[in-house]
């Protein structure tokens, strides 16, 4: 910014009250040519250098991150932080239209995932250390560390849910983010707003306005001044509505109420703004569900790739087989005397595939599938000589009603087996039915279902 803007166009940019211009300022003159011509400039180079280098770097870069979080077990490529920042620092020192969360998120949630691929961490712990660069980068550019650890672990959802795991370590890098860059770029808030006040319950009438009405801090600033206006005795700092206003919309358009809320008291350097940020993000965010800036957000946890497989088994795990008895196959059971030559005629009429064999007192001595029984359909010399006793196997894998379904479907899938026999809790020699696979995938499915239904 001091080579491009103040020595080139003669331009200083105000920076927030809180930040202090780190070069001795160079008095040019104005010149609005240059200063036309500049953010075109910087807007091609930076275009050229993303889409040479690394196309996944373009656009909002905290969408990217979210997207990694879900649906890349947290990896980005090692070059994308590195160009992110070339191309952010050239598209904003030349006075291009952008901002600083969304460079920042995906530069530091790069720098995680490069680090936690260089470590060779687990994908979870990828996923943790991407969220945690997230928290890093807000944190200490906005200098608002705690505020920056919830976002990285808010933002990845629609719904008000927090990725828990993701915000203890978000905290520690967030904290010593916040620090080395105060060590360079001096402490304090970024905001010097001035020590406004929340005293009068009647304020929040005029607060709430914010919620539907307000774009931003701008506009936040002009209800202010019109309420100030109206109800001088009522609001008296219609300053304090540009700083809610701002936090509305950003709820509204992110969908991260907690974080924002925080933010503001951190950037303020004061809590007396709490109560009217907690009615107005509160109501943008209810009103506002629907839409977000961030289209790589899932709704919830259910909906997350990142979680697919803990989900499945934390479902599966609460549900028992007794839960499906009503799904039960009932099948005809064969005797262990029964020829071959006999069981032939009825394997011609019937759909089953597997087959529980019993004994003259009716126990489970047996089972077999229609694998087992080509071997004797295609050796007619032997198949006078065979009865139902010879085929299968007396190692029966049986599952009782009491057994969860996650060690269910274990039991599936360990001889890639599609059906399994029931058997009495009491005596495990007698049959109750087979139990499909398909029919436990069907009731996960079903149960999930509800679930989505119930939380919206």
């Amino acid at each position: 910014m001091h080579f491009f803007l103040e020595m080139l166009a003669g331009y200083v940019p105000p920076l927030p009250a809180g930040e202090h211009h780190p070069l001795a300022k160079t008095v040019t003159s104005f010149n609005r040519w240059i200063l036309l011509l500049l953010p075109a400039v910087g807007g091609l180079v930076s275009g050229w250098l993303v889409y040479t280098f690394a196309p996944e770097a373009e656009g909002h870069g905290t969408d990217a991150a979210i997207d990694a979080y879900h649906n890349k077990g947290g990896f980005i490529r090692g070059r994308v932080p590195f160009i992110k920042t070339f191309a952010s620092v050239i598209t904003l020192t030349t006075g291009g239209s952008g901002g600083r969360e969304g460079p920042i998120a995906q530069i530091g949630a790069g720098f995680g995932s490069f680090i936690a691929t260089r470590l060779k961490l687990s994908v979870r712990e990828r996923r943790i250390m991407m969220a945690a660069g997230v928290g890093a980068g807000i944190g200490s550019i906005f200098r608002a560390p705690l505020a920056g650890a919830l976002f990285a672990a808010e933002v990845l959802y629609r719904d008000p849910e927090f990725e828990s795991e993701v915000i203890m370590p978000a905290g520690i890098a967030s904290v010593i983010a916040y620090c080395v860059f105060c060590l360079v770029f001096g402490w304090g808030s970024l905001f010097d707003s001035p020590p406004f006040k929340f005293q009068n319950p009647l304020e929040l009438g005029p607060y709430l306005v914010l919620a539907s009405v307000v774009i931003g801090g701008a506009l936040g600033g002009v209800v202010g001044r019109v309420f100030n206006h109206l109800m001088p005795t009522v609001v008296l700092q219609p300053g304090a509505f540009v700083v809610v206003g701002m936090a509305g919309f950003f709820t509204a358009v992110s969908n991260a109420p907690i974080s924002t809320i925080i933010f503001v008291s951190e950037m303020t350097n004061s809590y007396h703004l709490l109560l009217p940020s907690l009615l107005v993000c509160s109501v943008c965010y209810l009103g506002a569900r629907r839409w977000t800036l961030y289209h790589c957000q899932v709704k919830s946890k259910i909906d997350s790739a990142a979680h697919a497989g803990e989900f499945f088994m934390d479902v599966l795990q609460s549900f028992r087989v007794k839960d499906l008895l009503s799904s039960l196959q009932k099948v005809p059971v064969i005797s262990q005397d029964m020829p071959f030559l006999k069981f032939k005629e009825y394997f011609s009429r019937t759909t089953q595939h597997y087959f529980p064999v019993v004994d003259a007192e009716g126990r489970l001595a047996n089972i077999f599938s229609i694998n087992d029984v080509r071997g004797v359909l295609f050796a007619p010399e032997i198949e006078h000589l065979v009865v139902m006793r010879d085929i299968g196997t007396s190692d029966i894998i049986a599952i009782k009603p009491s057994e969860d379904l996650n060690s269910v479907l274990k039991k599936f899938t360990t001889k890639n087996i599609d059906s399994l026999p029931v058997v009495s809790e009491e005596d495990h020699t007698r049959l109750i039915g087979m139990l499909n696979r398909r029919d436990v995938i069907a009731f996960y499915n079903r149960k999930v279902a509800e679930m989505k239904t119930t939380r919206t």
